[in-house]
């Protein structure tokens, strides 16, 4: 059958799983494979822009955000950005009034932070992986496009109601794991596809 609703992501794992006691908890063990899902998942469906400006040497991290891709200064030329710990921006630029252009930077509670300090007068920009909307409130992009990878993260999470199945749990979080690397391995290689083309053009 398609799965293309949560509904339909609920069907299908309770046939897949057949057993008539799990009903009351299929809700949970979708919700536990999505956040094994949100975890380890870094595709293009998961990419936004990333525009904020640092005041007085923090820049705010967007409310979404889950990890960087890239990063770097804007103007004329870009200078990217390298990140390292929160410990080593300090330790390397302790002078916290220094307006130099940053070259390094970290994430310090809601803020990312600079080294050098940088001031008030550069702009942060690049891509971050943003926090998916849960399949439960609406069908985001990642589902969409890869109904098979939550059929089989809700399965992988089903082992507590499947005692003596360990075989059938296996294969089930094998083939999780093989389809989670070729979606985070397609977005690698559409990249690499995109760079290449820009370079011949």
């Amino acid at each position: 059958m398609a799965i293309t609703t949560y509904n339909e992501l609920k069907t299908a794992v309770y046939n897949w799983l057949h057993r008539d006691n799990i009903s009351t908890y299929i809700d949970d063990i979708i919700m536990t494979g999505e956040k094994w899902i949100f975890r380890n998942a870094r595709t293009r469906d998961m990419e936004e822009e990333l525009n904020v400006a640092i005041t007085s040497g923090l820049a705010a991290i967007p409310a979404d955000y889950v990890a960087l891709k890239h990063a770097y200064i804007d103007g004329t030329p870009t200078s990217q950005l390298e990140f390292t710990s929160t410990p080593v921006v300090f330790a390397k630029y302790p002078n916290r009034s220094d307006s130099t252009k940053p070259k390094l930077f970290s994430v310090d509670g809601d803020n990312f932070i600079f080294g050098p300090w940088g001031g008030s007068s550069y702009t942060m920009k690049g891509t971050y992986y943003k926090r998916l909307t849960v399949v439960s409130s609406s069908a985001n992009a990642l589902f969409t496009n890869n109904p098979d990878l939550y059929l089989f993260a809700a399965l992988a999470e089903s082992q507590s109601f499947l005692v003596g199945q360990e075989k059938r749990i296996l294969l089930w979080t094998q083939k999780r794991n093989e389809i989670l690397a070729m979606v985070n391995g397609d977005n690698q290689a559409g990249r690499s596809a995109d760079a290449m083309r820009m370079m011949l053009a």
